[in-house]
């Protein structure tokens, strides 16, 4: 029975600030809500993962409703998780296909789609002006060939992370798999690390770190070391979705103007250039009280024209109602990346990002094969051999977890 009087919401950082910038104009929307109380719980990032999940195995505690990282969803639905499929029924052709694989267990979705991450490479336009660079790679062979022209001097073309357990799974890796059409496994759990696209998106990362030697992996993404070498352009270019603006610029100084954002380069001339890093997902936890009034304001901020343009103004996440992309503000320029008009661009890519599936043991599947990863750019095994290892590994967990799961070439 829903008891409409007070709803508590899970959030991290600038979602919080999104959450409470929608409930104006939802109560006007709903004037039959508009003596309802907001709570908002600011959480850290794993903090609000890790206290979901203990939550919803006591059963008390869990909030009315919360966001999750899309890539962990998976790994809640199904638990304590109103089953939300026939709600979002509707929304499955308005929304980008890109999203359909978060909060997804065996053919129902447990997570609205809230945000996406478009990536493309962010890159030092004044860097490149000064070497004579005026025509943009299309291909990964075009940005090596720049790469090693750049690199130089201490200088770097690319960051990938050989530092953290899982960032160069999660910021790079994974991408050039969505890139190629596919994820780390199918909707039904089908394993997918050691096929072909997986093996050219790993000789791609060993070439550029040991070939040409043009990739920074000195420092983890995000540490006050890492942001050092971007300030001081030892970094020339960063993978990164359309979020990761944020980031570099409000951890940097003096370098308004002087970046840019280019797609990700195609396997080959005429393939993909669409990938994403990132994206969460809008849940309700079966212990609220309030399930339609959580129901609607999730629907309101995740499915509605006014609600996700509120959000992106206001917090900047990106939306995935295709519907957005035809506001005028995203042919608006952006100051920072020297008036490129990029949210078209981050919009252009949303629109080919390839449905592509997370399952419940992601979290711990990224740390799988980011470690054979490291293995294979030290030597220590060959490239087929160490996703071959990899995908055995991501088998066993999927497994244990259920699933018929197979390895799939």
């Amino acid at each position: 029975k829903d008891e409409p009087h007070k709803l508590t919401l899970w959030g991290w950082s600038q979602t919080i600030d999104h959450f409470k910038a929608e409930v104006e104009p939802f109560k006007q929307a709903y004037p039959e809500y508009a003596d309802v109380e907001f709570e908002f719980v600011d959480l850290p990032w794993l903090e609000l993962h890790t206290k979901l999940l203990t939550a919803i195995a006591s059963g008390v505690g869990a909030p009315d409703v919360t966001i999750i990282e899309g890539a962990f969803s998976n790994k809640y639905a199904g638990k304590g998780l109103i089953d939300l499929t026939e709600k979002l029924a509707p929304y499955r052709d308005k929304v980008i296909p890109g999203k359909w694989g978060e909060g997804y267990l065996r053919g129902r979705q447990y997570g609205a789609p809230f945000d996406c991450g478009p990536a493309g490479i962010y890159y030092r336009a004044d860097i490149f002006e000064e070497a004579g660079i005026t025509e943009l790679p299309e291909t990964w062979d075009e940005f090596r060939e720049i790469g090693r022209k750049l690199s130089k001097d201490g200088k770097y073309m690319i960051t990938l992370d050989m530092v953290s357990p899982n960032n160069l799974v999660f910021m790079f890796y994974h991408g050039l798999l969505v890139q190629q059409g596919q994820g780390m496994y199918d909707k039904d759990g089908n394993v997918l690390v050691s096929n072909d696209k997986a093996v050219r998106a790993a000789q791609l990362v060993y070439d550029m770190i040991n070939k040409d030697k043009i990739a920074y992996t000195k420092a983890e993404i995000r540490s006050p070391g890492w942001y050092s070498a971007v300030q001081d352009g030892t970094i020339i270019c960063i993978p990164g979705a359309a979020w990761f603006q944020y980031s570099i610029e409000t951890n940097t100084t003096g370098l308004d103007g002087k970046w840019r954002v280019m797609k990700m380069p195609a396997f080959e001339k005429g393939e993909s250039r669409a990938a994403n890093i990132g994206g969460s997902v809008f849940s309700i936890p079966a212990q609220t009280k309030s399930p339609e009034l959580a129901w609607k304001f999730v629907e309101f901020i995740s499915l509605t024209l006014q609600g996700q343009m509120t959000m992106y103004k206001e917090a900047g996440p990106f939306p995935c109602l295709i519907e957005a992309y035809n506001d005028p503000y995203f042919d608006e320029p952006d100051p920072y990346l020297g008036g490129q008009k990029v949210r078209k661009t981050w919009a252009e890519i949303a629109l080919e990002i390839p449905e592509f599936y997370y399952m419940p043991t992601t979290r711990e599947d990224w740390d799988i094969l980011n470690s054979y990863l490291i293995k294979i750019i030290n030597d220590e095994m060959g490239i087929q051999e160490g996703l071959d290892k990899a995908a055995e590994e991501i088998q066993n967990g999927l497994i244990a977890q259920g699933f018929d799961s197979k390895i799939i070439k």
